[in-house]
């Protein structure tokens, strides 16, 4: 079966919103911690001018920078684990680390189904190594799709922070509005099982496979030979 491949990451499952400094950096709001499940801690913090919360989710893996980067890069395994979304596809390659992607997602009844169009790019930090996916919505990139309610605001981030050569800390951030016309508690509630059910899912692909393929970046074994 052909695989497709892809500097990605995805997509917000759904609904939330908010990455790092999605509130000012030094007057956030403070992240409270929600829920713990399956190693994975789930955070919410308020965002001025926005009823929508930020969410975070941490785990740790057994996994290496490249082994998560090319988890992400298969496409055609983002529906296995990205919690509520049921297609991903690549629209544009921007660059070698920037694309543009079309993100379906199942919503909970008696809402609609969503979708939403993003820009992802790659960057690595030169000396902490730091792997990050920074995510933002392109909503008119492309007509709207009959049957979806497309997500207007999405900011979000995946970040990578190596421990060891053989295992890395996973931190996913969201900010994002769904659309439509939805209570921000209603939203603010379901909003917590995306990063919970997304990283407790990647962790359990994490334990099934081990994918090699094309890295563009520094592996943890420089930081040895660099002497950090």
């Amino acid at each position: 079966m052909k695989t497709l491949r892809l500097l990605t990451l995805l997509l917000l499952p759904l609904w939330g919103v908010n990455t790092t400094s999605f509130a000012q950096e030094n007057s956030a709001p403070e992240w409270n911690l929600i829920k713990v499940k399956d190693g994975v801690q789930v955070y919410t913090q308020a965002v001025d001018g926005y009823d929508l919360k930020a969410f975070k989710g941490v785990v740790t893996v057994e996994a290496s920078l490249e082994n998560l980067y090319n988890v992400f890069l298969d496409v055609e395994n983002m529906t296995g684990w990205m919690h509520t979304v049921t297609e991903t596809r690549p629209l544009e390659k921007v660059s070698d680390t920037e694309f543009i992607l079309y993100t379906t997602y199942n919503a909970p009844w008696p809402a609609s189904d969503r979708d939403s169009v993003v820009k992802t790019a790659w960057e690595q930090d030169a000396t902490s190594l730091e792997l990050t996916n920074n995510i933002h919505a392109l909503p008119d990139y492309m007509g709207k799709a009959s049957g979806f309610v497309r997500m207007p605001y999405v900011k979000a981030y995946f970040k990578f922070v190596p421990i060891s050569a053989t295992q890395t800390t996973v931190i996913y951030e969201a900010h994002a509005d769904p659309g439509g016309i939805l209570p921000a508690w209603i939203v603010n509630m379901v909003a917590l099982d995306t990063p919970l059910y997304t990283l407790i899912n990647l962790k359990t692909i994490l334990k099934k496979e081990r994918k090699e393929g094309d890295f563009p970046f520094a592996n943890y074994p420089a930081l040895i030979a660099s002497g950090i």
